[in-house]
């Protein structure tokens, strides 16, 4: 197979399988390959059975993707939405008087309905991977997620804001392990930003950022910033003594968003990664708010 560049859901729709089972597949360490084949012996099994998504005789019901999900019609969309199906229709049917094509009309009504209700939701505060957010707007933005997406996870699945946003942050992260970036951040504009402090140092060949934590006592602990993988910006510490003879497990499950690992010289370094969103200045404003995060779990271990 060519070396990937599209995403999953993008994979998923040419060979007509399921986005969210060929994810799965590749988070359990299969190739692409490998979990497309799965994912086409899933689908044509599940055909065979008689328990293939029953196609309705309504018009214009062909496949459709919005939000990063795709649906098997129109149909669909609306029942994964909550929508009730005569009143979405009618409402198509007025915008497609009204000079709209079918699957922008479609999109649009799909977009009202994934959005109602965001206003009696604006301030409601969420913490997201330890970051607290004044509202689950400002999350989503921060995040590079739109309010629609988010809302379809929610009402599809039956899950919580949080849940809704980790899920697909999740799958974000599996398209980049993967090698499906879905968009591409410019490194050196937020280097340059970032570097232009002078608390950070940019190393000779410009893909690390070098820094160094200063704490009381005389504790000073250095890390690096780094782009390594597109689409985030990674925070990584390391030769953290003081973490030793700690259960990196527990710290994990108590300090969420932050990863513990123990190396193969079995020193312990921590790693935060960073979602960015290509806009450089909302960007810069989730990096400092991470690295203070960071640092707070670092002084708070330090001080028990």
């Amino acid at each position: 197979m060519e070396n990937i560049t599209k995403s999953a859901a993008q994979i998923a729709r040419e060979h007509n399988i399921s986005p969210q089972l060929l994810r799965n597949r590749l988070k359990k360490g299969m190739s692409i390959e490998d979990a497309v084949k799965e994912c086409i012996n899933v689908r044509d099994a599940r055909a065979a059975s008689g328990s293939a998504p029953h196609k309705s005789s309504r018009p214009g019901q062909g496949e459709i993707e919005f939000a990063g999900e795709t649906y098997a019609s129109f149909s669909a969309a609306c029942q994964a939405l909550g929508l009730r199906e005569s009143s979405a229709y009618a409402k198509r049917k007025r915008l497609m008087d009204n000079g709209y094509s079918m699957e922008s009309a479609s999109r649009t009504v799909l977009e009202e309905a994934a959005t109602r209700g965001v206003q009696h939701r604006k301030r409601t505060p969420v913490i997201i991977n330890g970051i607290s957010y004044d509202s689950q707007l400002e999350a989503a933005g921060a995040l590079g997620l739109s309010m629609g997406s988010i809302n379809a996870r929610r009402t599809r699945d039956k899950l919580s804001f949080e849940e809704a946003v980790r899920t697909l942050l999740e799958a974000k992260t599996a398209d980049y392990i993967y090698g499906i970036p879905s968009t591409n951040h410019p490194w050196p504009e937020f280097r340059d930003a970032i570097s232009g402090n002078q608390d950070y140092q940019l190393t000779e060949d410009g893909d690390q950022i070098t820094a160094t934590l200063s704490l009381p006592g005389g504790i000073a602990i250095n890390y690096t910033i780094s782009m390594a993988v597109s689409g985030f910006i990674s925070f990584y510490f390391q030769d953290l003594e003081f973490l030793a003879d700690y259960n990196l497990n527990e710290l994990n499950s108590h300090y969420i968003g932050v990863k513990f690992l123990r190396e193969a010289d079995n020193t312990v370094s921590a790693r935060y990664d960073m979602p960015v969103i290509g806009r450089i200045q909302s960007d810069l404003a989730q990096f400092f708010k991470i690295r203070n995060f960071v640092f707070s779990i670092i002084s708070s271990i330090i001080n028990q």
